[in-house]
């Protein structure tokens, strides 16, 4: 498991050291599903991972619920779900 804390998404080089940590831990073809800020995905080509999929956090059916259980509940805008397959080894 890696963490980014909200207090260093906007550090690209945080992210990219996340992205590598995450890659070495996938085998070739495997895929992550992965929360991180915006600029995350820009750092994935150069890590070695492809993105499938990317969607705002506060589009998930999941926030939708909770939304419904927790009218007030507040989620970051900035926090994106990734899902990510290794392109090589």
């Amino acid at each position: 498991m890696r963490w980014i804390p909200f207090s260093q998404y906007s550090q690209a080089s945080v992210a990219a050291g996340a992205l590598k940590d995450i890659v070495g831990a996938l085998a070739p073809g495997a895929v992550a599903i992965v929360a991180g800020p915006a600029h995350f995905g820009q750092s994935a080509t150069d890590a070695g991972v492809f993105v499938e999929a990317r969607i705002a956090l506060t589009e998930t059916p999941g926030v939708a619920i909770l939304r419904m259980v927790l009218p007030n509940v507040r989620v970051r805008p900035d926090v994106f779900l990734y899902l990510l397959r290794k392109t090589r080894p």
